[in-house]
C-alpha cells in the first residue's frame, strides 16, 4: 500500500507503518519498544507492506529554518520530501512525486493518507467551491486535507483509507459550539464516501511510557471491506457504555447536501450529537458512540525505562541539572495558580472571549515509576515551567544513572515516543528545538499497532 503522509514533521507515521532501517543493508525494525543500545531488536513482520510514496512537511513560522524537514530528508535518504507550504502543492505533484519514487510494478496499489494535523486550526474556511462553508481565515489545515482527498478522487486515485492523529479535545471544540468540529469532520469524510472510526487512546494504557492522550481516526472507503474493526483490534477494549446511535447523515449526500450541513453546523451553537464519547463509528450515516475501557494486560514500561544511562548512552550534560538555589524557581511553577485569560472567540474572529485559569499544585518531580507526562513542545529550555518534567534521582537509586535533579534529555523525549535513540539530532538543531519536536510528535508504536490491525483486517 503506498503512502502520502501530510505534516509529515520527522517522519513518526512513516517508522509507525515502515519500520526503522538503520542502514542501507539492514531489515525494517518494530520500533514498539523504540530502538536504543543493549536493546534485542525485532524485525518488523509484514515488512514492505506499506511504501511511502510522497510526504510533506513545511513550517511557515520559521519558513528560514525547516528543521523538521531537514531531519526527515537526512533519516529518509530518498526523494518523498516535498518541503513547500501544502497550500501551494497539488494534488498532481504528489501523484507525479510517487511515480518518481516508488517501484513501477508498485504503481497500481491502493493508497493510504496519513496525517497528525496541527491542532491549533480545527475550522477555519472551506473550499471556494463550497460557498455556503464555513467563514473564517484562509488555510484551515483541516481543509488541506480534504482538498487533497476531493482533487484525488478527481484523478482516480481516492485513498483508500485515512489515519489522521490529534489532540482529544478535537472532540469537544470549539468551546462555544461544543463537538461542531469534529461533527463537520465526519460529516466531510461522510460525503467523500468514507466510514469512519475513532478512539482516544493513552499511551500509558497499553503499556507505553508516556501518558500521551491523542484520537486516532481511521477512515476507510465503503468499498472497501474489513473483517472487524481497525482500531478497536489494534487497542483492545471493554465496552461501559452506548452513549448514542442516530442516524445523523443521509447515506449518499450531494454537492449542496454538503453546503448546507456545513453552513448549519458552522452557525448552530449547539450541535445535536455534540457528546462524543472516547470510541465510536459512523457507517452509512449512522453514528455510534461509546465511553470505553482500556483492555491490557502486557508489560508496562515507565520513565526508569527510557533514561539515559551513563555506561551506555553517556553521561547527561551539566546543563540539565537544577541547583538546589533553583529549586525553589520550580517549585513555585509547579504550584497552585488562577489568572484571568483573553482567548480567541470563534464568533468574532477576535481576542475578547475573557475566562478564569485556576490550577492546582503538582508534584514538583515526574515519578520515575510511571509513565511520564505528555511531553509538549515548551518542554525544552532552562527555564523553570509548570509543564516540563523534572526528574530526581537519589544516591543513584536506580543503579544506573547519575544522581541528582534535572530536566530529560532529548534522547529520553525519542524514547517517550518510541523513536530510535538520536534520531534528531543533527545539526544545527538544538536541543530546545529536538525538544519542540518531540512534543509535536506522536508515539510510533501506536501507530505500528494500528499497522498491524490494518494488515490483519483488510480482505
Amino acid at each position: 500500500m503506498i503512502v502520502i503522509e501530510l505534516f509529515a514533521g520527522v517522519g513518526g507515521f512513516r517508522l509507525g507503518l515502515e519500520g526503522y532501517k538503520p542502514d542501507a543493508k539492514s531489515p525494517h525494525y518494530s520500533l514498539i519498544r523504540g530502538f536504543k543500545k543493549g536493546q534485542v531488536k525485532t524485525r518488523l513482520l509484514n515488512e514492505g507492506y506499506f511504501i511511502t510514496g510522497v510526504a510533506n512537511q513545511y513550517e511557515p513560522s520559521t519558513k528560514s529554518a525547516q528543521h523538521a524537514a531537514d531531519i526527515y530528508s537526512n533519516r529518509f535518504k530518498d526523494n518523498t520530501l516535498i518541503n513547500e507550504d501544502i497550500n501551494d502543492v497539488s494534488a498532481e505533484k504528489f501523484l507525479n512525486t510517487i511515480q518518481q519514487n516508488i517501484p513501477d510494478s508498485r504503481h497500481d496499489e491502493n493508497i493510504m493518507l496519513v496525517g497528525g494535523f496541527p491542532c491549533q486550526d480545527y475550522s477555519v474556511a472551506g473550499r471556494k467551491d463550497l460557498s455556503k462553508g464555513m467563514q473564517g481565515k484562509k488555510g484551515v489545515l483541516w481543509w488541506n486535507i480534504f482538498n487533497l482527498i476531493w482533487d484525488l478522487k478527481k484523478l482516480k486515485r481516492q485513498p483508500s483509507l485515512v489515519l489522521l492523529e490529534n489532540v482529544d479535545r478535537l472532540l469537544k471544540s470549539p468551546a462555544q459550539k461544543r463537538g461542531k468540529d469534529f461533527t463537520i469532520l465526519t460529516l466531510c469524510l461522510h460525503y467523500l464516501g468514507y466510514d469512519v472510526e475513532y478512539k482516544v487512546v493513552n499511551g500509558g494504557d497499553y503499556g507505553f511510557p508516556q501518558r500521551r492522550k491523542r484520537v486516532f481516526i481511521m477512515a476507510n472507503l465503503r468499498s472497501t471491506r474489513l473483517k472487524d474493526n481497525i482500531l478497536a483490534s489494534a487497542f483492545p477494549q471493554k465496552q461501559v457504555m452506548l452513549l448514542n446511535s442516530e442516524k445523523v447523515f443521509k447515506e449518499n449526500l450531494n454537492l449542496t447536501d454538503l453546503e448546507n450541513l456545513l453552513f448549519d453546523y458552522s452557525n448552530k451553537k449547539k450541535i445535536k450529537f455534540a457528546d462524543f464519547g472516547n470510541y465510536g463509528k459512523l457507517i452509512n450515516g449512522t453514528l455510534h458512540t461509546y465511553k470505553v475501557k482500556a483492555l491490557y494486560t502486557g508489560k508496562r514500561y515507565a520513565l526508569k525505562d527510557i533514561l539515559q544511562r551513563e555506561k551506555i548512552d553517556g553521561c547527561v550534560d551539566d546543563e540539565f541539572f537544577v541547583s538546589n538555589d533553583e529549586l525553589e524557581k520550580w517549585e513555585i511553577a509547579k504550584g497552585a495558580s488562577k489568572i484571568t485569560r483573553r482567548g480567541l472567540n470563534r464568533d468574532t474572529g477576535q481576542k475578547d472571549f475573557v475566562y478564569n485559569y485556576s490550577v492546582g499544585k503538582m508534584s514538583t518531580f515526574d515519578e520515575l515509576h510511571k509513565p511520564i507526562r505528555t511531553i509538549i513542545t515548551s518542554e525544552g529550555g532552562k527555564a523553570p515551567s509548570r509543564t516540563k518534567h523534572l526528574i530526581k534521582i537519589e544516591n543513584d537509586e536506580l543503579g544506573k544513572f547519575r544522581s541528582g535533579m534535572r530536566r530529560l534529555t532529548p534522547l529520553e523525549m525519542e524514547r517517550a515516543n518510541c523513536f530510535p535513540d538520536n534520531f534528531t539530532k543533527l545539526k544545527p538543531v538544538g536541543d530546545a528545538r529536538r525538544a519542540f519536536i518531540m512534543g509535536n510528535a506522536l508515539i510510533i508504536g501506536l501507530v505500528e499497532l494500528i499497522r498491524n490491525s490494518i494488515i490483519e483486517n483488510l480482505e
